[in-house]
């Protein structure tokens, strides 16, 4: 195989997890603080202006904040390696020291890469706060590259399972879609008030199932 001969450069939008969780503790930290304000002034100001005050502030806070989420970056791939040219770090990764790595699809793209030292690092594009399709495009491409790569060199990289390539997986959202769809037929039959909580657990169980068909369509 020889070294080096094929480069492509992938521009994509990814999400600041670490500068996420700062704004989310923050958040956190003025709702509790706005609580307990409101709490000791009740009195003067109202229950329905305390509550207005104690969840519009935080709300607007982290929506204001919200535009941070999302960075920009752009990487190259190689034979033997690719370098990732992000606003958080800049990295070359040599492909003779991956381990494992996994690519999930699930409201997005995220990549996890597992260095033989021990090391790790993950790279997230969160459809809720980017466009993750550049770094779906990138993470796809990285993959073949992989692949190829460990045609080569007797299939030293081992690619882990996402979540919805785990056997166990199908057979546990078939029984609770099943479980939840009965429970609402049967209600309905009976003329009693379904739960609410089955809406719920329905509206959960949706983007799981996109989930699982994506993952599905990504493996074939």
């Amino acid at each position: 195989m020889d070294r080096n001969t094929t480069m492509k450069e992938y521009n994509f939008e990814y999400t600041d997890t670490n500068y996420i969780l700062k704004i989310f503790g923050i958040t956190a930290l003025i709702f509790a603080c706005l609580m307990i304000l409101t709490f000791i002034f009740i009195k003067s100001l109202g229950v329905i202006i305390a509550l207005i005050i104690s969840f519009s502030i935080p709300i607007l806070f982290f929506w204001v904040k919200k535009r941070g989420f999302r960075k920009e970056g752009s990487a190259i791939i190689q034979d033997s390696f690719t370098d990732l040219n992000l606003s958080t770090f800049n990295r070359r990764v040599d492909f003779n020291g991956i381990q494992n790595y996994q690519i999930e699809n699930f409201e997005g793209t995220k990549l996890r890469i597992k260095f033989k030292d021990s090391r790790e690092f993950k790279i997230l594009a969160n459809s809720n706060f980017c466009d993750p399709l550049g770094f779906d495009i990138y993470c796809k491409s990285l993959d073949e590259v992989l692949r190829k790569y460990n045609d080569a060199n007797a299939n030293e990289i081992i690619k882990e399972k996402s979540f919805f390539e785990r056997k166990w997986v199908l057979p546990v959202l078939l029984i609770l879609t099943a479980t939840s769809l009965l429970s609402i037929i049967y209600a309905i039959i009976k003329g009693v008030s379904v739960p609410v909580i089955l809406f719920g657990t329905l509206a959960i169980l949706l983007p799981l199932w996109v989930g699982y068909f994506n993952a599905t369509k990504n493996k074939k």
